[in-house]
């Protein structure tokens, strides 16, 4: 029986291996998620990711001049690794947005709240904290059909991962991610007020969503 799956200081010391190898797009979606901060709030605009992980998207927005980042990961072990990067953000060992953080420009959760049952409090609690247009970018892994599940453990193995560590890894997740259908996540989203939805990627039902705050 395999061990459920933890952010701890063995994943969070690997774990640029492990997102390369395991997390179709994860470059990509970084880098189109940069563009899309870049062309829609100013440089001095809060921006929020909850789900920092070690910083990486946290190092692209530095490089590009955003002055005011606040990295929430509720690992500490991920935070530590970030905080070994000197970057220029605050950091937060948090499962969920602070409160009475003031007008958010941006909040970014990136492959983060598919770890939690309990997704509408968040994404209430983010919605809440936006500013009037202002932009939430939403990766997931989506509800995965057979068809879509093999391409994607082939695509794995093509990456050098065992066909064993990819059994024991999906494994490893039950009881840990809670995916949901693309069909769901629409219909919460604009249940709870989200009314301007785009997916602008998706792969093997890992999908990127862009939504504004339109009040």
């Amino acid at each position: 029986m395999s061990t459920p799956w933890k952010f701890d200081s063995e994943v969070s010391k690997n774990f640029n291996k492990i997102a390369e190898t395991h997390i179709p797009d994860y470059q990509r979606v970084n880098e189109l998620t940069l563009n899309l901060l870049k062309d829609s709030i100013p440089k001095d605009g809060l921006i929020v990711e909850l789900g920092c992980s070690n910083g990486n998207f946290i190092s692209l927005l530095n490089s590009s001049g955003f002055t005011k980042i606040l990295g929430i990961d509720q690992s500490s072990d991920m935070i530590n690794e970030a905080m070994k990067r000197n970057l220029n953000a605050e950091l937060v060992i948090s499962s969920n947005i602070p409160e009475n953080l003031g007008p958010v420009s941006a909040i970014v959760s990136n492959w983060t709240i598919q770890f939690n049952e309990d997704k509408i409090s968040i994404l209430k609690k983010i919605y809440d904290s936006l500013t009037e247009n202002g932009i939430f970018i939403l990766t997931e892994k989506m509800t995965q059909s057979a068809l879509t599940k093999k391409q994607y453990y082939d695509w794995k193995h093509s990456n050098g991962v065992s066909w064993d560590e990819i059994q024991q890894k999906e494994d490893s997740l039950k009881g840990v991610m809670f995916s949901e259908s693309l069909e769901w996540w629409l219909k919460t989203l604009r249940e709870i007020g989200f009314t301007k939805i785009n997916i602008a990627n998706s792969y093997m039902d890992f999908t990127t969503m862009i939504l504004i705050k339109d009040v």
